[in-house]
């Protein structure tokens, strides 16, 4: 809920101050923060239609002195079904370098 209001708020002010010429919103990581998002996806491709869903984790490993973070991206529960056969291979966790902008 606290990622929606945030998103909900960001939003507001894009259409607030529209006008603006430019405006920049920093994170501020801490070391050890989660964020967790459930993704769901209807698919439709040439091979057929498809439900996937996963949870995906990031967290935040190390923040480096100009803001940046190295943030670990792990996922779970990942399923695929696709023509009625339920897949369920795994995902390598990755760990990215992200800017604070």
């Amino acid at each position: 809920m606290k990622r929606i209001i945030s998103i909900a708020t960001i939003a507001l002010f894009v259409a607030l101050f529209g006008a603006q010429d430019t405006f920049t919103i920093d994170r501020k990581y801490k070391v050890d923060e989660k964020d967790s998002y459930k993704v769901v996806a209807k698919l439709e491709m040439e091979q057929g239609q498809g439900d996937a869903s996963m949870t995906v984790t990031q967290k935040v490993l190390k923040v480096h002195d100009n803001g940046d973070a190295d943030v670990e991206v792990s996922a779970a529960d990942e399923k695929l079904v696709m023509g009625g056969e339920e897949h369920t291979e795994g995902f390598t966790d990755i760990i990215l370098r992200v800017d604070k902008r």
